[in-house]
């Protein structure tokens, strides 16, 4: 999230460097993987080129509500954005529906980000349909994670990845229940719950990262070097 710690620090703590794939390479590794992750930086710098204007005007400008929204496919793709403040979802949504963008869920997000909160209801809207998720009526009661440094979130993600518990996990249980149940992958939301819990006590979580990892692996250091 804004001035927060960036994701890509946490994938650098996980193992994963995506800062070093040129967009080509992380293109592969999501159509062999299901899974990728667009670095700003290297992969679209023109974007990179307007956080300093966005730093310079101080309010928060259009285009920063705008680039929430900002999708690297055009065809087949759910967008999912996370928000803040209300209005922002009344933009987005116009904005989508500008884009021709119909499959889109809004989350009114732990600070801003995709994340449900624990803390409080999570307000959605599935495609325009408004959901209200209450955290202790699903069972979920023990309220979000603070962050003290990154050290400390790297070490609680390799633990619940390593389907040892601790503290995020009912926060990634209660997260991934929920994604899990809206992407049908399961009929209802408690059943996305107990999978998620599953996935990561049998170890499937921790396979699927390793499994990445070495398909991050075949990309040589001369490689990357080569396309930086």
């Amino acid at each position: 999230t804004k001035y927060g710690l960036p994701l890509i620090n946490l994938w650098y703590g996980l193992g994963i460097d995506w800062s070093s794939l040129t967009l080509e390479q992380s293109a592969a590794v999501l159509l062999k993987e299901n899974l990728g992750f667009v670095y700003i930086p290297t992969h679209f710098p023109l974007a990179q080129g307007l956080v300093t204007y966005r730093e310079e005007i101080g309010k928060r400008p259009s285009q920063a509500t705008m680039e929430l929204a900002w999708a690297p496919s055009y065809e087949n793709v759910h967008v999912v954005v996370g928000f803040v403040h209300p209005p922002t979802e009344t933009r987005l949504q116009e904005t989508l529906a500008l884009m021709d963008c119909q499959a889109n869920t809004m989350v009114k997000g732990l600070e801003g980000s995709c994340d449900l909160s624990c803390n409080r209801t999570s307000i959605l809207s599935l495609s325009g349909e408004r959901l209200l998720l209450n955290p202790w009526e699903l069972g979920f009661q023990h309220g979000d994670v603070s962050l003290e440094s990154e050290t400390q979130a790297i070490s609680d993600l390799q633990q619940v990845i390593a389907g040892q518990g601790g503290a995020l996990q009912k926060s990634a249980v209660y997260n991934a229940g929920f994604y899990l149940w809206h992407f049908g992958v399961v009929n209802e939301v408690t059943e996305g719950f107990a999978k998620a819990e599953q996935m990561l006590g049998n170890g499937d979580v921790q396979a699927k990262l390793d499994q990445l990892k070495a398909s991050l692996e075949t990309y040589s250091p001369q490689e990357i070097r080569e396309f930086a």
